[in-house]
C-alpha cells in the first residue's frame, strides 16, 4: 500500500463528513496519552452520552493493553498511542485502520487525533481545564 501524501492531503481538503464514531472514540484515548485534563474530562462526559462503555473509558484511563478491548476499540487505541509515541504507526495498525474505514476515514481519523494533540499541548501549557471528570477518573 502506498502512503501517498497526494491521497492524504486530497481527502483532508474534502472536509470532515466521514462518520463521527471513530473520532468521538479517538479523542478521550488522545486526551489520556497526552494528560489532557479539559478534554479528557469533556471527552468522557461526552463519550458515555454517546454510547462509549464505562468499561472501555476505564481501560483507557488505566491504559491497558489493546488486548483489554474489543477488536474494533483495540484498533483505535493502537492507532492513537502508536501515533503519539512513535509519530507512526506499524503495518499491521495502518492496515486494520485502512481496511475499516477506507483512505477518507483514516486520513480524517488522523487529523483529529493530531487536532486533539495540538489541542492537549495549548490547554497543558496553560493548565486549563472546564470540565470536571468523575472522581475515580481524574487525571
Amino acid at each position: 500500500m502506498n502512503r501517498s501524501l497526494q491521497a492524504a492531503a486530497s481527502s483532508a481538503d474534502r472536509g470532515w463528513r466521514c462518520c463521527t464514531a471513530p473520532r468521538w472514540r479517538s479523542a478521550p484515548c488522545a486526551a489520556r496519552e497526552l494528560e489532557c485534563k479539559h478534554e479528557w474530562a469533556a471527552h468522557i462526559n461526552h463519550g458515555q452520552k454517546t454510547g462509549i462503555p464505562l468499561e472501555t473509558i476505564r481501560a483507557v484511563y488505566e491504559k491497558k493493553g489493546a488486548e483489554n478491548f474489543s477488536t474494533e476499540e483495540a484498533q483505535i487505541v493502537s492507532f492513537v498511542r502508536e501515533m503519539i509515541h512513535s509519530h507512526r504507526v506499524s503495518e499491521p495498525t495502518f492496515q486494520a485502520i485502512y481496511g475499516r474505514f477506507g483512505e477518507k476515514g483514516m486520513v480524517e481519523l488522523t487529523a483529529t487525533i493530531g487536532y486533539y494533540a495540538m489541542l492537549a499541548c495549548t490547554l497543558n501549557t496553560f493548565d486549563v481545564y472546564t470540565a470536571t471528570p468523575p472522581e475515580d477518573l481524574k487525571i
